[in-house]
């Protein structure tokens, strides 16, 4: 049985309604889906793996440099204040690596995390 990212990437039941960003040699660059923050994407290993360790080394270059593109893409596009990377594949069980840009229009509320939240 296929998780469920790899039968997104068969194209059985897509994850993102939109089309691929980017179609690579290891991995593929989507849309997340659903968000509500523009330009928040996902690089997603077209190979099933749950752990970086299991990355081979060509697979490593070729994240790295989609990484560092698609950092400055989006920063040049959606003029965003900071961008942050997240690597998670707990509940799929799939690794995939998050993009997400902050905007600089965020607003304060939810940029600042108080002490008295916790």
């Amino acid at each position: 049985m296929l998780c469920k990212v790899c039968e997104s990437l068969t194209g059985k039941k897509l994850f993102s309604p939109g089309p691929v960003i980017y179609n690579g040699k290891y991995w593929i660059v989507d849309h997340a889906y659903p968000t509500t923050i523009s330009g928040w994407i996902v690089i997603v290993l077209k190979r099933h793996a749950e752990a970086l360790h299991e990355l081979i080394p060509d697979e490593i270059n070729e994240l790295n440099l989609i990484q560092t593109i698609s950092i400055k893409i989006i920063h040049e596009t959606f003029r965003s204040k900071k961008e942050y990377l997240g690597c998670f594949s707990e509940t799929e069980r799939h690794l995939h690596i998050h993009i997400i840009p902050k905007p600089k229009s965020l607003a304060y509320e939810y940029r600042v995390i108080e002490s008295s939240h916790f």
